[in-house]
């Protein structure tokens, strides 16, 4: 079973995708910033190593020593403003990750970035633009590297337990809001089925309560 690494993995999309793999069985290496809580990752046998996404050595060490069929998972970003880490944090993975010799990796961003734009209601522009503009820089490097990828767009997410059924959209519109738990599933079976590879994927539930 092949070795995972996940950054941002201290909260929300990426401590669910690291749980659910660790539940797989799946060996699980997380970066995690010096302060963070690693508490829960390390109490269901995550390695953590400390490091700053923003600090492309810390990316590059916490790589080290992975073997090559590791697969990679990034869900890092920030809504808030004046925080770089949705595309310069992402971009330290995806280089890390070429120059490491890895191949698979999957990145979460959000409805709206890229070819999305256009669906964004002007108020979400208003209100986090900005960060998805970012997340669109970071999938537009991911998309012009060497490595077999799949972007994952959720949109509004919720906590709570997955409920089972997200609906999978490509080329056409979404809205909507979609648990945690859930988008961390649509990853770990992203990275178990190859035809996702080159793939661009809207999640939402209409069955999730905004």
């Amino acid at each position: 079973m092949r070795g995972l690494i996940v950054f941002g993995a201290s909260h929300g999309v990426g401590l669910e995708v690291a749980k659910q793999a660790r539940g797989q069985g799946r060996a699980v290496r997380a970066l995690l910033r010096e302060g963070s809580d690693a508490t829960a990752l390390e109490a269901i046998g995550v390695e953590v190593v400390r490091g700053d996404a923003l600090d492309a050595n810390a990316v590059a060490a916490a790589m080290a020593g992975l073997a090559a069929d590791t697969e990679v998972v990034t869900t890092l970003g920030s809504f808030g403003p004046g925080v770089p880490v949705d595309y310069l944090g992402n971009r330290n993975v995806i280089d890390a990750a070429e120059r490491a010799g890895l191949q698979r990796l999957v990145l979460v961003t959000s409805l709206g970035g890229s070819e999305t734009w256009p669906h964004l209601s002007e108020r979400s522009r208003k209100g986090f633009g900005g960060a998805v503009r970012e997340k669109t820089l970071a999938e537009a490097w991911l998309r012009t590297s060497g490595l077999d990828h799949t972007i994952i767009r959720p949109g509004g997410l919720r906590d709570g337990p997955a409920l089972g059924n997200p609906q999978w959209i490509e080329n056409a519109e979404a809205h909507g809001f979609v648990r945690r738990a859930d988008v961390a599933a649509v990853v770990l079976d992203c990275l178990a089925d190859p035809a996702t590879v080159g793939r661009a994927i809207s999640v939402v539930d209409p069955a999730c309560p905004a």
